[in-house]
This record gives C-alpha cells, sequence and structure tokens, in this order.
C-alpha cells in the first residue's frame, strides 16, 4: 500500500476499533470475562496515574497491548446463556453488545463442532447488500433457523424470540428488517 492508502486504512480501522471499544465498555463480556483482566488493569493504572482512559491514543495503545488474541472458547460460556431453557433477560441483556441480539448464528465451517456468536444489530445499512443502479441482479437468501430460543422477563414472559441458524440467514433478517414474531405476516408459507 502506498503511505498514503496506508495512513488512511490505520485511521479507518482505529475509529472502528475505538467506536466498538467505546459502544461496548459496558458490556458483561467486558466486565466479566478473564480474557479483559490485563485490559481492566492497564486502563486503572492510567488512571492512577493521571491519564485518562478516554483519550484516543492512550486507548488504542491500551487495547494492543492489553488484550491477547482469543478463541471463540473465551466467548463461548456467554453466548450459551441465550441458549438456555430459562434464558433471562438480566442474565443475558447487554452481554456483547448494549441491549439484545437480533439473533444467535451457528457456525461449523472450520472445526464441524457448532460454535454460537451472539448477531447485533447496530441500524447501520455498512453491512446491507450492495444497490446497483443497472443490470438484472439475482440473489439467493433464506430466513430460517434452526431453533427459537426464548428470552424472559422476571415473570416468565417472553420478551424477545431469537432466531439461531446460520449467519447469513440472521444477516438476511436483519437487511430486510424481518423479526422472528412477524414471521406470519411477512412470509407466506406454501400451505395458506
Amino acid at each position: 500500500l502506498s503511505p498514503a492508502l496506508r495512513a488512511i486504512l490505520k485511521e479507518r480501522t482505529e475509529s472502528t476499533l475505538l467506536s466498538l471499544i467505546k459502544k461496548n465498555k459496558d458490556t458483561r463480556y467486558f466486565s466479566e470475562s478473564p480474557v479483559f483482566l490485563n485490559f481492566h488493569t492497564t486502563l486503572q493504572n492510567l488512571r492512577k496515574e493521571g491519564d485518562s482512559e478516554d483519550r484516543d491514543d492512550a486507548l488504542i495503545e491500551s487495547y494492543y497491548s492489553a488484550i491477547p488474541l482469543t478463541t471463540h472458547e473465551s466467548h463461548e460460556p456467554f453466548v450459551k446463556r441465550f441458549l438456555e431453557s430459562n434464558c433471562l433477560e438480566k442474565d443475558v441483556q447487554n452481554m456483547f453488545a448494549p441491549g439484545l441480539p437480533y439473533g444467535i448464528a451457528a457456525t461449523s465451517s472450520t472445526s464441524g463442532k457448532v460454535k454460537y456468536i451472539a448477531m447485533y444489530s447496530y441500524g447501520s445499512l455498512s453491512t446491507a447488500p450492495p444497490k446497483f443502479t443497472s443490470g438484472k441482479t439475482c440473489r439467493f437468501f433464506s430466513f430460517s433457523y434452526r431453533q427459537l430460543t426464548s428470552v424472559q422477563n422476571d415473570k416468565g414472559d417472553t420478551i424477545k424470540k431469537l432466531p439461531v441458524g446460520i449467519a447469513s440467514a440472521n444477516e438476511s433478517r436483519i437487511w430486510a428488517g424481518l423479526d422472528v414474531d412477524q414471521d406470519h405476516l411477512n412470509i407466506k408459507l406454501a400451505s395458506t
């Protein structure tokens, strides 16, 4: 890459990373996972030294130096809470990002073992499929899911149903704005 492109890439990467850190700093995964222990300690040391962790360059440097590369195993116990038969809102709210996820992706394409990933919708169209201005486009997509998991309040009422299935089906639902609670209105089945 040219120096100019390298600088643009670095700025964009760090801007995205800062946004994610700031948006997700109050999540349960960040607060409870041992993976982030060194990062918490580094931030506390910055505060003691009078350096604010809100300073972007200090936050980026702390992130790079204190958080190791991780595998799915570090986040597996947290995402599995969504799959428990008695999934309570108070136990899963703000788990990986603010609020509740849109759905749970199930993947096993590289290991043969199913791995679950919480998928959140940030309201951004940046991940939406490209719009073409001319020609014909044929898109194949699915809204299917393997199962629904219910998130309940303290009274046992279901407050949200989360589709558990392939990531692309959850992404298609996010792009189309289709909530599983509205499937009976949005998707006409052959038998109806």
